[in-house]
């Protein structure tokens, strides 16, 4: 019985292990997002995962924090993650944005000869507040 529980308790951690394993890029490296679309309310805040992904030539190459290319209505921090150097966390802040779609491209740059594979996110913005019509 403590074999089952012990192989039932591996199982799930190495599934959540490789969760995040991504394929590895050839060469260079590559921006992978945990979500390509964000639904999100007006003045609300919204939190995704940027990490970048090496090949085995970038392993030791530099490579500046992701930024999101576009539109700047919306309020985008990046901070990087103290405990893995590929991962970073983006928060996206909708306050005073108006209604609609906007499109970012999330981009780094290497400090070498490597070249890194962007990616792109599109955030939808809605209204929270509900119209009334008064007769």
């Amino acid at each position: 019985m403590k074999k089952m529980i012990l192989l039932a308790v591996l199982g799930v951690a190495s599934s959540i292990g490789f969760a995040q394993q991504f394929e590895q890029p050839k060469d260079g490296a590559k921006i992978h997002l945990s979500s390509n679309l964000v639904e999100m309310n007006a003045a609300a805040e919204e939190k995704i995962d940027i990490w970048v992904v090496r090949s085995k030539k970038a392993k030791k190459a530099k490579f500046d924090a992701p930024k999101f290319l576009g539109a700047s209505d919306l309020g985008i921090s990046i901070e990087a993650d103290p405990n893995d150097p590929n991962h970073f966390i983006a928060t996206l802040n909708s306050a005073g944005v108006k209604n609609g779609k906007y499109f970012y491209t999330v981009a780094s740059r290497s400090r070498s000869v490597q070249k890194v594979t962007g990616a792109t996110i599109s955030v939808v913005v809605t209204t929270t507040e509900t119209v009334t019509k008064n007769e």
